[in-house]
């Protein structure tokens, strides 16, 4: 089950909860109707809890990348406090923006990884410029179900670039990766360019 619809089962739920609540406390008159009001409440707080750890929720848990020996471990990760996508935490893994859709689903997914560490470590997209358009990319979730995705573009964008078409809502199933290209500039501490590599599924 998709998290779209893990969300639409959750909200239908809730909102039958509050109709219910509303009816019963509209017509309730007295102690005993408020009571019995309680009661019923909690066994709905704990059907609540009950569906939503029945509930699956599906998200990526590795990204697979053939052509230049990626197999890497997805985070989920944010927003910065500037807004923009955060990174992983180290050099080896890739981070996933847990506000976009999950790999599979509808819209731009968007993964993101390091190119370049401290102390001459590699990192996993030490490489990822080599990519070409035709590559294969895999996504595998936590229920052990890979989805595959072709390299349909690859484009470099400068600092400060509009790179809306990465992120935007969009029809299909797509998955955009990104990274560090460019010069290392030292007074900001960044690179000068962001390398993404556009895939459909």
């Amino acid at each position: 089950m998709s998290s779209t619809k893990n969300s639409w089962l959750l909200s239908a739920f809730m909102v039958g909860i509050f109709i219910f609540l509303y009816l019963l406390l509209t017509n309730a008159n007295s102690t005993t109707q408020t009571i019995q009001v309680a009661v019923q409440t909690t066994a709905l707080a704990q059907k609540y809890t009950q569906i939503k750890k029945e509930i699956v929720t599906t998200f990526p848990v590795r990204l697979i990348i053939p052509t230049i020996s990626v197999d890497a471990e997805v985070e989920s990760v944010g927003l910065t406090i500037e807004g923009a996508m955060d990174a992983p935490k180290g050099p080896q893994h890739v981070g996933w923006l847990n506000i976009s859709p999950n790999p599979g689903d509808n819209g731009n997914s968007v993964i993101d990884g390091h190119r370049g560490w401290k102390n001459n470590i590699s990192a996993v997209f030490d490489r990822l410029h080599e990519l070409r358009i035709g590559d294969q990319i895999y996504v595998k979730d936590n229920n052990e179900v890979s989805t595959l995705f072709i390299v349909r573009k690859i484009r470099t964008y400068a600092q400060g670039e509009d790179a809306e078409e990465v992120f935007r809502a969009s029809t299909g199933v797509h998955l955009n990766l990104i990274t560090c290209d460019g010069n290392w500039d030292v007074s900001k501490k960044s690179y000068t360019k962001r390398l993404v590599v556009f895939a459909d599924r």
